[in-house]
């Protein structure tokens, strides 16, 4: 599985992260769906030195409704497209 390293991310722009209040950050749509964060996504934090990495903890992937339909975003190791909409209607 792929892991993200934010380290005031360079690639066709600068991606620049605030900090609100109560310590929170919104990661760029681009990038969680590289990475295949969603919704309830658990992920563990590392540090070193200047640098914050993020690595996701799931291995299955994610399939969310957007606009009364399903997407699919990461990519399916284990798991069909059909096995991940019958776990998500089961879970309505």
């Amino acid at each position: 599985m792929p892991f993200g390293i934010l380290n005031g991310m360079k690639n066709e722009k600068n991606n620049i992260l605030t900090i609100d209040k109560a310590g929170r950050m919104v990661i760029p749509q681009k990038i969680r769906r590289q990475f295949g964060f969603h919704f309830g996504s658990r992920v563990e934090l590392d540090t070193s030195s200047n640098v914050i990495i993020l690595r996701p903890l799931e291995e299955k992937p994610a399939l969310t409704m957007e606009y009364g339909l399903y997407v699919h975003e990461g990519i399916p190791e284990h798991v069909t497209i059909s096995d991940e909409i019958t776990h998500s209607r089961e879970q309505m």
